[in-house]
Formats: C-alpha cells, sequence, structure tokens
C-alpha cells in the first residue's frame, strides 16, 4: 500500500490483486484500474517470460533435486512465506496450463465487481490521457515512464539469481563448515574412546 503526499492511498500488483474480491467491496467510492494486455495470448507470453521463471526459483511445482537443495539450503526469507501460501492460491502454480484462463478470469472479477463510472479498463499503451481522465489529473508536460519493461525486468531477474546463487554457496559453505566439524569432532571422540584416556 502507497501513501502519497495528497494523502490518497493506492494498491498495485501482487498480492494485491489477488485479493480484487475482498478489496473492490470494502472500498466501494475507490476507483479501479484494470491493466490489460492486448490480448489473453499477450499476457501469457509476457507471463511466461517474466513472472513464471522469477516463480520457479523457490517455487517449482515439480522441483529437481537442485530446487529441493536450494529450498533446503536457503534462508526462508519472510516474503517466501507469504508467497509460499499466495501462490498455489491463486494458482500461480499451475500457470503454464491455465494462465489464460486465470487472466480471463480476474479481468471479468474486476468487470462485475464495479460500476462503469469507476473502472478504467486501460492498456499502458495508451498513455497518460485516458489514466489521467479518469483520476481527475492534468496531463503531464513529460513523456509517458516506461518503466520494468520485459528487457530491463530479465536484467533485474539476472542480477536477482546471481544474489541467490551467491547466499545459496555461503549456507552451503556454511552447513560443510558446520558438518566438518561435528564430523571432526565425532572421529576424536572415538578415537579418544578406543584408546582410552591418556595415562597420568
Amino acid at each position: 500500500m502507497k501513501l502519497t503526499r495528497n494523502n490518497s492511498q493506492a494498491v498495485t500488483d501482487l498480492p494485491c490483486n489477488a485479493f480484487a474480491p475482498e478489496l473492490i467491496p470494502a472500498y466501494p467510492s475507490a476507483k479501479v484500474i484494470l491493466a490489460t494486455a492486448d490480448s489473453e495470448d499477450a499476457f501469457y507470453k509476457s507471463w511466461m517470460s517474466t513472472i513464471w521463471p522469477l516463480t520457479l526459483i523457490r517455487f517449482n511445482p515439480h522441483p529437481s533435486l537442485l530446487d529441493k537443495l536450494y529450498n533446503l539450503v536457503l534462508p526462508e526469507f519472510p516474503f517466501n512465506k507469504g508467497m509460499r501460501r499466495l501462490v498455489p492460491a491463486i494458482g500461480m502454480d499451475t500457470f503454464p496450463e491455465t494462465g489464460r484462463q486465470y487472466y480471463r478470469e480476474h479481468c471479468d472479477l474486476v468487470r462485475r465487481s464495479v460500476p462503469k463510472e469507476r473502472l478504467l479498463e486501460y492498456n499502458v499503451k495508451q498513455g497518460w490521457e485516458p489514466l489521467c481522465k479518469f483520476l481527475g489529473k492534468e496531463i503531464p508536460d513529460e513523456p509517458f515512464p516506461h518503466v520494468n519493461e520485459k528487457a530491463e525486468f530479465l536484467r533485474n531477474m539476472r542480477k536477482f539469481k546471481r544474489i541467490i546463487n551467491i547466499i545459496f554457496v555461503v549456507q552451503l559453505v556454511k552447513f560443510a563448515g558446520v558438518a566438518a566439524v561435528v564430523a571432526g569432532g565425532a572421529w576424536l571422540a572415538m578415537r579418544w574412546q578406543w584408546r582410552g584416556p591418556s595415562p597420568n
């Protein structure tokens, strides 16, 4: 949730959009912007090349042995705890099979739940004009921002994967060190017990 300078509140993106059925009736005077893609296929292809690979890093529904090792070794971040419940709850774990249906049903749900005068179906390709008109704001005298585009998202995801891999290696070294100390201690204890205490 974001608190802006004029004291208005807005929510966007996950996990907020997963709670549209609860948020819409809870704020009956709020304006709702339904961000749409060019088509179901466009949404599906975009998600599969960006969000889905990111989801697989920690929430692979068919984990490999390496995935299981990652989940065993990596620390459980607070974000992961919430996402571990949210991913199956909104169908993200079956997205390759149900992604188009998910998009279609979400859009239909919002359209049914919001009166037309409070709803804007908006594609970012439309730029400032429909957005500002809907919100009652003047059109800024500057270009429409283009952030978090696919190329930028993929660059950030590669950085994120590198960070995860570094944390994984550090944790693995820690575990290996602890295991070596325990094994060494056990070996010394067994050797001492076999020989018996040294005579004084």
